[in-house]
C-alpha cells in the first residue's frame, strides 16, 4: 500500500469510488492524498486550501471493494501525513468528521475535537 500523486488516472479512480459510494464529486483539486494498492485506488481525501490559516481536509472516500482492513490501513496511511504536510505548509488542519472510526485514528495521531459544529449549504440550493 502506497501514497500516490494526484494524477489524472488516480482522479479518475477517486472519482469512480464517489460514484459507487453515491457521493457527489467535489471541486477538483491538485493537493489530496490518495492510497492505492497494486494498481486499485483504496481511498482518498481532497485538501483544499485557504488564504487564512486552515487546510480543508474534505470528501474522504473508501473503495468499497477493498477490505475492511484495507480501508483502515489506507485511512490511517493518509492520517499521518496530514500533520507533516500542515507544518510544510504552515497551515492548521481542519477535518470534519461523522464516522466514529475516523475520528478514533485522528485521536490516535494526536487531533484533538475543535469544539465546534459544522454547517454548510446544499450545492444543489445555490444554483
Amino acid at each position: 500500500m502506497r501514497l500516490v500523486c494526484v494524477t489524472q488516472r488516480w482522479w479518475d479512480k477517486y472519482a469512480e469510488i464517489c460514484e459507487h459510494r453515491k457521493v457527489p464529486l467535489s471541486w477538483f483539486t491538485k493537493t489530496a492524498l490518495f492510497v492505492a494498492e497494486g494498481e486499485e485506488l483504496v481511498a482518498g481525501v481532497l485538501i483544499y486550501d485557504t488564504t487564512g490559516p486552515y487546510l480543508f481536509f474534505e470528501h474522504l472516500v473508501t473503495n468499497e471493494t477493498a477490505t475492511l482492513r484495507q480501508r483502515h490501513k489506507a485511512v490511517k496511511m493518509m492520517a499521518e501525513q496530514v500533520v507533516p504536510y500542515c507544518r510544510t505548509v504552515g497551515k492548521y488542519p481542519m477535518i470534519m468528521v461523522r464516522h466514529k472510526g475516523i475520528t478514533a485514528v485522528l485521536k490516535g495521531i494526536g487531533m484533538v475535537s475543535a469544539q465546534a459544529s459544522g454547517m454548510t449549504y446544499p450545492m444543489e440550493k445555490l444554483s
